[in-house]
């Protein structure tokens, strides 16, 4: 279960659109995207999208609170895409899928009792990995952390990792500012280095890509985004024997 964002407005972080990250399978592209774009290729009308019935109740839903009950089942391990705040088809199963593991009827909108019970298992949740946000000084970001499950931090590169005691978890970020540096170029070179790293998942948009796949024997997770000429992001890298706990965390990060 994966996906979630550094949401790099002048910080890497979450749920208020400041978060970076949606794990190895987590960070997808949005349904009806590529269909869109192969019909503008082609010059026929995009395919309408037609939201499902259970997504009307989020219409006229704020944006924070949409992107708030995201995070909260990106954290019990339910919704495993983008924390955007749009209530599509795969959102809505995500709301399905906690309410049936929780004895409530799938109706795919939360009555407010089934909200208040979301919110505290995501905050026990939260409590167990020990997420915290913290200013990362080496790239002027804030960037939301599971501090109980990486206490270690040094520098490296251009930016800062926190690490678990025996490497089984890894969190770093970068920053890239150099003349010429373009999105699609660092992009391609995240894809290829270190030469292990075989991606599952390739993300590109105008602002931000994503990649997701294995690295040698660990999962690892890429979000940049670019502003002002300069790419900051954030890498993911973890064992899969921590996944059942690591997914869930890199979908809240993403």
């Amino acid at each position: 279960r994966f996906a979630g964002i550094v949401r790099l407005a002048s910080t890497l972080a979450l749920p208020a659109l400041i978060g970076l990250l949606a794990p190895p399978h987590l960070a997808q592209a949005q349904p009806g995207s590529f269909q869109t774009a192969e019909a503008a290729r082609k010059g026929k009308p995009a395919p309408k999208k037609t939201a499902p019935k259970e997504s009307n109740g989020y219409a006229a839903m704020p944006l924070a609170e949409r992107v708030g009950i995201q995070f909260d089942l990106a954290w019990t391990g339910h919704h495993n895409g983008l924390i955007d705040g749009e209530f599509n088809e795969k959102a809505v199963a995500a709301v399905k899928a906690f309410q049936r593991d929780n004895g409530f009827r799938e109706s795919g909108v939360l009555a407010p009792p089934e909200r208040a019970q979301l919110a505290a298992l995501s905050k026990a949740a939260q409590a167990r990995a020990g997420w915290t946000m913290v200013e990362d000084k080496a790239t002027g970001a804030q960037v939301g952390l599971p501090a109980k499950l990486t206490p270690n931090m040094t520098r490296a590169g251009s930016g800062t990792r926190w690490s678990s005691a025996q490497g089984q978890v890894q969190i770093e970020t970068f920053r890239i500012r150099e003349p010429g540096t373009t999105l699609a170029a660092v992009f391609e070179q995240q894809k290829r280095q270190p030469p292990n790293r075989r991606p599952g998942v390739n993300l590109l948009r105008d602002d931000f890509f994503i990649l997701s796949g294995l690295q040698g024997l660990k999962k690892f997770y890429v979000r940049a985004q670019i502003r002002d000429l300069e790419v900051r992001g954030l890498t993911i890298l973890y064992d899969q024997a921590t996944e059942g706990i690591m997914d869930p965390v890199t979908v809240a990060m993403g």
